[in-house]
């Protein structure tokens, strides 16, 4: 008798989704077919339902549902089933401000007339002060909350955090275009990147069947400025459709694939 397959389903934002990765499963999700979840999928012979979409929240895995252009995506929640086996979640950054603030100052310190359109057109939609960051400890109960939604429509699931790829490693330092930034702003979001690490472990203490892969820990070599970077630096070939700034290129998704994959393994659960 053949092997039964395993399920997985895969819940998050752009870190999971791999906006920029050719080729793309669904454009306006902007999710790529060699994300690290999909990926993984192969990997184990497992079944995929990939619900992640670019730009989602924690809030958009539970509770609320996402507006994309002409498109609303339901709460990713609702495609989790009882026969899951894994269940992977990355989020938690779009709530938080993490990337999307990181693009705006990269966008703030160039001085092209396209980065100076773009800044004066997000200027119309987007005021700072209209937003209410959470507090760790509310980001921490936002993951819990996630967590605790996939448990009860999937007992038996291993809920899998797969944490954020480091951005900013220790080999990043100022570079005129792929990396603009000053020394404070790289130690933001250095600080940005160690909270969003102790929201996952808080958020998975005390959860039976949480397993929390830690990639930023693993990645740290390989953020920007290092040999072989596993995460794009800033450039505006998003607009023409190519990659997506500080975020995941098609190396890191696959090692991301690989250091999960090896996880399960050691662990006995493929």
């Amino acid at each position: 008798m053949a092997a039964q397959k395993h399920h997985l389903i895969s819940l998050g934002s752009s870190f999971g989704a791999g906006p920029g990765i050719r080729p793309l499963a669904n454009r306006t999700a902007n999710r790529s077919t060699l994300n690290y979840s999909s990926i993984l999928s192969n990997l184990i012979g497992a079944t995929h339902s990939d619900q992640t979409v670019s730009g989602a929240t924690l809030l958009d895995i539970t509770t609320a549902s996402q507006k994309v252009l002409f498109t609303t995506f339901p709460p990713q929640i609702q495609s989790v089933t009882a026969n899951a086996d894994f269940v992977t979640i990355t989020a938690g950054g779009n709530d938080m401000g993490y990337i999307g603030g990181m693009m705006k100052d990269a966008l703030m310190a160039r001085e092209d007339i396209l980065s100076q359109s773009i800044q004066w057109g997000l200027s119309w939609f987007h005021k700072d002060e209209d937003i209410a960051v959470p507090t760790e400890d509310e980001l921490v109960e936002r993951m819990g909350d996630a967590i605790d939604a996939v448990r009860s429509r999937a007992p038996n699931a291993t809920i899998i955090l797969v944490e954020y790829l480091t951005v900013i490693g220790n080999d990043a330092t100022y570079h005129p275009t792929t990396c603009p930034f000053t020394d404070e702003e790289l130690a933001t979001y250095k600080r940005h990147a160690r909270q969003l690490q102790r929201i996952y472990t808080r958020a998975a203490e005390h959860r039976e069947g949480v397993r929390v892969i830690p990639i930023a820990e693993k990645s740290m070599g390989h953020g920007l400025g290092s040999e072989e970077p596993w995460v794009t630096g800033f450039s505006l070939g998003m607009l023409t459709g190519g990659e997506t700034p500080f975020h995941p290129n098609a190396k890191g998704m696959q090692a991301v694939a690989e250091m999960i994959h090896q996880y399960i393994k050691d662990a006995g659960l493929v």
